[in-house]
């Protein structure tokens, strides 16, 4: 109980400043307040997708509405919270949920929901997902990386042999190339330009979309990989972190504090990192000086995965079998999710419609939880997994696994 009340006051005091700006932040309620923008708002719910068409959507049904429509999608009047912008409403108005669903329906998604955050009301948006297996397709050995480009509407499927396979987001075959022979690839990360980083038990590269080297950072054995804000690549070699800026292949910036293997990383949109090690700890990082920003300590097992939620807090899967969704900024775990799984989890995904998907190597089983209140909703079979497995989510909104069966998997 003292847990619980001394975490609602830690967040309160962070969130007093927030209240203040909120009438600043829903500018639309003021210009969206005429009946007819109501009105044009509900119609156009339906009707558009993307932010030009909900725009010309309202103000075609009403000239007078094109202020409502500008500040609907105006980003000064979003708030920001760890890097990432938030439209303001009050869940229990419903023209507010209506000015939420209109939102999302401009950034391309199904549909948006008014909830609690930061001690106020954020919209969420989400698209449905419905984990229906959408293809199988045969792999040539045994996986354990998989990265997406939404730039490149791609996938890259990293084998144990040594070799990268590219596929479009529905599947469809189309290139491949040799990293090293016989030296597994472990994780794998797509830059803006489409280059690909990878790390595995030949060091840490950095490849051209088609498959030319670029860059040898380092042959230490590395298990993670991501590609931070500002640009620059992080990967663990042993117990360290090393920064890299692309044009060098020495590091800007090593990272030491964890006692063991780095097995996960996480670009925060502040430009932080975060990582997770298998000494079951989770580390918060400065990447501009390095210095060590927070340690998140309860899981009892390896830390393989990592992800960012919604609201800003991220999530994390271990060796324990638990899913822990952590508040960064206050640095404790809000919510503890003690799966099923028969073994430990090693790797966890934020599905479109706001729910997380969990694999579990060795049990043969992707489980789908809800992240609010921690219930199982859907198990799914994914065969004859008896390996480490690692699931994500393609540009196309497809869930893509792994199994040790040599088998990919694509869930829509």
């Amino acid at each position: 109980m003292f847990k619980l009340i001394f975490l609602s006051f830690l967040i309160g005091i962070y969130c007093q400043d927030l209240e203040q700006n909120v009438p600043m932040l829903k500018n639309w309620l003021n210009t969206c307040s005429i009946t007819m923008c109501s009105m044009a708002i509900n119609l156009c719910i339906n009707q558009c997708s993307g932010v030009s068409s909900c725009k010309a959507c309202i103000t075609n049904i009403d000239p007078l509405c094109a202020m409502c429509a500008n500040d609907i999608f105006n980003p000064n009047y979003m708030l920001q919270i760890y890097g990432q912008n938030y439209l303001l409403c009050d869940q229990y108005d419903i023209f507010q949920t209506k000015v939420c669903q209109i939102y999302c329906k401009g950034n391309s998604k199904s549909y948006g929901e008014c909830k609690s955050f930061q001690s106020l009301g954020a919209c969420f948006c989400y698209s449905r997902f419905n984990a229906n297996l959408y293809k199988t397709i045969d792999g040539n050995s045994k996986m354990k990386a998989v990265a997406s480009s939404s730039n490149y509407h791609e996938f890259a499927v990293g084998f144990v042999n040594g070799s990268i396979s590219v596929f479009d987001n529905y599947g469809r075959y189309k290139r491949s190339f040799i990293i090293e022979s016989s030296r597994a690839i472990w994780d794998i990360v797509y830059l803006s330009n489409g280059d690909i980083g990878v790390s595995g038990f030949f060091g840490t590269r950095l490849y051209t979309n088609s498959g030319s080297q670029k860059m040898s950072f380092t042959t230490s054995t590395g298990y993670a990989i991501t590609i931070l804000k500002n640009g620059e690549l992080a990967y663990g070699v042993g117990q360290s972190i090393c920064i890299n800026n692309l044009s060098q292949s020495s590091a800007r910036l090593v990272l030491n504090g964890h006692t063991s293997s780095i097995g996960s990383l996480l670009a925060l949109p502040n430009g932080d990192l975060v990582s997770g090690s298998w000494d079951s700890t989770i580390k918060i990082w400065n990447i501009i000086d390095g210095s060590l920003k927070k340690t998140l300590v309860g899981h009892t097992g390896w830390v393989n995965s990592l992800i960012l939620l919604e609201n800003g807090d991220i999530a994390s899967g271990s060796d324990d079998k638990s899913i822990r969704i952590w508040n960064i900024n206050i640095g404790v775990p809000i919510r503890i999710i003690q799966t099923d799984h028969s073994r430990f989890i090693s790797s966890i995904v934020l599905l479109p419609n706001g729910q997380i998907a969990s694999i579990a190597s060795l049990d043969g089983t992707i489980k789908i939880w809800d992240k609010d209140y921690g219930t199982l909703i859907k198990t799914l079979n994914a065969n004859s997994i008896k390996d480490y497995s690692k699931i994500a989510l393609n540009s196309n909104n497809y869930l893509v696994s792994l199994s040790d069966d040599m088998s990919i998997k694509l869930w829509n």
